[in-house]
């Protein structure tokens, strides 16, 4: 038995049912399981002798509580004692014959030195002593060592192994006078098989458990009743997960909207761009919309109204890339969200002023919507520290917690919502893509013409461009495109790439290198009110960042009769349809390149698609996707 009180107790209600008399040795787990003291406070020490009739019986001590010099002057003097005696029978744990094991175990284990195990031998041996009985586990073992009988027995009535073949056995020993006979004794349970014993083991140990310890087994399986009622009483809970959604009219209520960015205008990028234009038509609808931006050095665009812009707390160079760090501490921030007092919070990015509007969101318990705008892991080159993390898994579990945390999420494509789904968000989340300003292709005819004049200088084709100078867009890939597409072809042709960044020196040392002076421009920022010109005066608008989440220039370019040819990637995906107006093609230089060739040696092909790609860009004006975002606020006011 294990070393338990409530173990020792169980014994002693058993002895007392015994009319007979009965020896009591201890074993492995009375050491192990710490029932040491338990056993010299409840039943005595380790080691003692008794003399009956004309035999000497010696428990010797083998189990490491006493220190072998201390039995070995024990022994002896019990040996001497038993001179007169006839047999001498000696009891120990650990046998003195066939294999020592060590077994491994989290509790040190008492393993008998060679030295004591020969000590022994050799005094039995000198002793005349009868026989050696010791512990062992499933099976029996007998050895004759220098006139002296050894056993080793298990299996008295314990646990049945599968390991080996047991069986249920004891020694009877038999003294007269012709001298001492000891033979192994299988108990009939041995004829039945083997399964069955072994449950004839467990459910002995079960009702032994029962009689003996009645109110352990009643508390078990009293926590066992109650842990399958409350199991089941949930799980055949009726709960209704069906949403009761309101009826409201958006047009009947004007809305108060909060927005929280990390970076706006006039900082040029797809985000700003994008928050910019959602804020305008969400206006043009009739809504307030205040916006908690950064503050940039220099002049801002002071026309635009409800523009909260935060002090910094520093701003992050990279080369001539300069982005302000908010300081998200200032009770400013707090003081006038609580004053503008919002019906929701429209959150653009899942860390910094994202997580202020997020908890302030939370503490005035209105409602919030999320913008998957960027994907985060494609940004860690920005970082100065630990940017294998923040390439790593990090942005994905961040954007998962930020997500589940709000009561809606936009998510511009198709894919990206999938991502959303595959990261596990559990929320509402609606496809809307970032509209687009229509108006601003109904420019002046004299203007296009100009600009149509001065890049066709000797009539060549308009391959154009736009993206940030930054290592995440793969400009690399665009320019050995572009020198593969002069070797495939005579057409003569110029590429324009339209946008700065913390990239741009190596860029046109790139640029350089390759031999595309004459080739590659770049134009640097263009004003968003003017680059609706180049769209037009553009023949093919091509594209190899694989980071974006929608790809909003490639909506833009379609609007201006640009076919368009980039590769297949997230966001991008779900807005070229291939062969109709552009071409999405695999990470491969020779593919991106022929389908660029494609269509500049096919002028037929090249309208038709630019047709068709116009065509498609009408669905995505800046009134019919704030409208739709006006929609998703109210859906969430009526969840709420």
């Amino acid at each position: 038995m294990d070393g338990a009180e409530d173990k020792y107790g169980a014994l002693y209600k058993t002895l007392e049912k015994l009319t007979s008399p009965f020896i009591l040795a201890v074993g492995d787990n009375e050491v192990s399981d710490f029932g040491a003291k338990r056993f010299y406070r409840h039943i005595g020490p380790y080691y003692f002798s008794f003399a009956a009739g004309n035999a000497y019986f010696i428990f010797l001590d083998t189990t490491g509580q006493t220190s072998e010099k201390w039995q070995r002057e024990w022994l002896l003097s019990q040996l001497e004692d038993a001179r007169s005696c006839r047999h001498i029978f000696v009891v120990m744990n650990q046998p003195l014959i066939g294999q020592r094991r060590k077994k491994k175990s989290f509790f040190k284990k008492y393993q008998m030195s060679e030295n004591y195990r020969l000590f022994l031998q050799r005094t039995f041996a000198a002793s005349g002593v009868s026989a050696v009985f010791s512990a062992d586990k499933d099976f029996f073992r007998k050895a004759d060592i220098q006139g002296v009988s050894y056993f080793a027995t298990g299996g008295g009535g314990g646990e049945i192994s599968l390991k080996r073949n047991p069986f249920y056995h004891f020694i009877e020993v038999k003294v007269n006078s012709q001298g001492l006979d000891c033979q192994t004794v299988p108990l009939a349970e041995q004829d039945q098989p083997l399964l069955f014993q072994l449950w004839k083991s467990i459910w002995f140990q079960i009702h032994s458990w029962f009689y003996v310890t009645y109110i352990n087994f009643t508390l078990f399986f009293s926590i066992i009743f109650s842990i399958l009622y409350t199991l089941y009483t949930t799980m055949a809970e009726k709960v209704d997960y069906y949403p009761k959604l309101e009826s409201t009219d958006p047009g009947k209520k004007q809305l108060t909207i909060v927005m929280f960015t990390n970076n706006y205008l006039p900082f040029v990028g797809g985000v700003p761009i994008a928050i910019a234009r959602l804020k305008k038509g969400l206006e043009k609808l009739g809504h307030r919309v205040y916006l908690f931006a950064p503050r940039y050095e220099g002049e801002e665009d002071s026309s635009e109204q409800n523009i909260i812009r935060c002090k910094p707390l520093f701003h992050y160079r990279k080369g001539n890339f300069v982005v302000p760090v908010t300081n998200i501490f200032a009770t400013g921030i707090k003081e006038k969200f609580r004053d503008i007092k919002p019906d929701i919070v429209h959150l653009h990015h899942p860390y910094w002023l994202g997580t202020v509007g997020l908890k302030l969101a939370k503490k005035y318990q209105t409602p919030t919507v999320y913008t998957y705008h960027t994907r985060l892991e494609q940004l860690n080159q920005y970082l100065p520290l630990f940017r294998n993390l923040a390439g790593g898994r990090a942005p994905h579990m961040l954007i998962k917690h930020f997500a589940n945390a709000c009561d809606a999420i936009i998510a511009p494509t198709r894919s990206t919502k999938m991502y959303l789904r595959n990261l596990g968000v559990g929320k509402l989340i609606e496809i809307l893509p970032t509209g687009i300003n229509l108006e601003r292709y109904r420019n002046d005819p004299k203007q296009r013409q100009q600009l149509h004049e001065q890049l066709k200088k000797g009539g060549e084709i308009i391959l154009f461009s736009v993206f940030r100078l930054s290592e995440e867009k793969n400009p690399y890939f665009l320019l050995d495109g572009i020198r593969r597409v002069r070797e495939k072809t005579n057409i003569p042709f110029t590429c324009h790439i339209a946008g700065d960044g913390p990239e741009r020196k190596k860029i046109k040392k790139y640029i350089h290198k390759l031999g595309l002076e004459k080739t590659v421009h770049l134009l640097g920022n263009i004003n968003p009110k003017e680059i609706t010109l180049y769209y037009q005066a553009a023949d093919i608008f091509i594209f190899s960042s694989q980071a974006e989440t929608q790809g909003l220039v490639i909506l833009e370019a379609m609007a201006g009769s640009c076919p368009v040819v980039a590769i297949d990637a997230s966001g991008i995906s779900d807005m070229i349809i291939n062969g109709s107006n552009g071409f999405k093609t695999k990470d491969d230089l020779e593919e991106w390149s022929r389908k660029v060739v494609t269509l500049m040696e096919n002028e037929e092909l090249r309208r038709q698609l630019g047709s068709n790609a116009r065509e498609f860009s009408r669905g995505f004006s800046i009134e019919a996707m704030a409208a739709r975002v006006v929609r998703l606020y109210y859906q969430v006011l009526a969840l709420k």
